[in-house]
């Protein structure tokens, strides 16, 4: 029975079909995986400019040394986080 059993899950493992949806799972997949990683490169670059924006209004805004205040905060987080160094 055992061998019966492994006898057909061979079978199975070799059948052409079962490769091909496989493979169209493998590439269903993979596509997948690209899509999304480019949609959370392109978000991230958005956040990036958003940021910026923000900070460029703020600046004119403000005035008063803003930019200085933002810049001294930076590089002392910076300074604490250990995985940017």
């Amino acid at each position: 029975m055992f061998n019966e059993l492994l006898r057909d899950i061979s079978q199975t493992f070799n059948s052409t079909v079962f490769i091909k949806i496989l493979l169209t799972a493998v590439v269903g997949m993979t596509g997948f995986i690209i899509k999304m990683s480019l949609r959370m490169i392109k978000d991230i670059r958005y956040m990036k400019i958003y940021q910026q924006a923000i900070d460029y209004a703020l600046e004119k805004c403000f005035g008063n040394g803003y930019a200085n205040y933002r810049n001294e905060k930076l590089n002392n987080l910076m300074e604490r986080e250990k995985f940017i160094k």
